[in-house]
C-alpha cells in the first residue's frame, strides 16, 4: 500500500513539473498503471513515449516504449530496459528519458 501510495506521489510531481503546456517535455496521461510523455524537438516535432507500470513495480522497472521510428527516441527507451534496480523509481526514469532526450539534441 506504501508504494502505490508513493507512486501517486510521484506521479502529481510529474504532473506538477511537466504539465501539457510545457514546450519541451510534457505528461500527457498519468494512472497508477501507465504514464504518456512526450517530447518537443527544437523544430517542433513531437516524440511520444508511454511506460507500462506493472503490478511488480518498484521491484520492477517500467516497461517503456513508442511508436516512432525516430532512431534516437528508439535509442532512448532501449536505455531504459537496461537499469539498474535502484532506477526503477518512475521519477528517477522519467529523469533518465528527459536527459536522454537533451543529450541526442532532438
Amino acid at each position: 500500500m506504501a508504494c502505490l501510495a508513493r507512486l501517486k506521489e510521484d506521479i502529481r510531481v510529474l504532473e506538477t513539473a511537466f504539465p501539457r503546456v510545457h514546450n519541451r517535455f510534457q505528461v500527457l496521461t498519468a494512472t497508477v498503471d501507465e504514464l504518456t510523455c512526450r517530447f518537443i524537438g527544437r523544430n517542433g516535432e513531437k516524440f511520444d513515449v508511454q511506460a507500462n507500470i506493472t503490478e511488480t513495480y518498484p521491484q520492477t522497472a517500467p516497461i517503456w516504449f513508442s511508436d516512432s521510428e525516430d532512431a534516437s527516441t528508439l535509442g532512448i527507451v532501449g536505455e531504459l530496459a537496461n537499469t539498474k534496480p535502484e532506477q526503477f523509481n518512475i521519477l528517477y526514469q522519467t529523469k533518465l528519458l528527459i536527459e536522454g532526450y537533451a543529450d541526442s539534441m532532438i
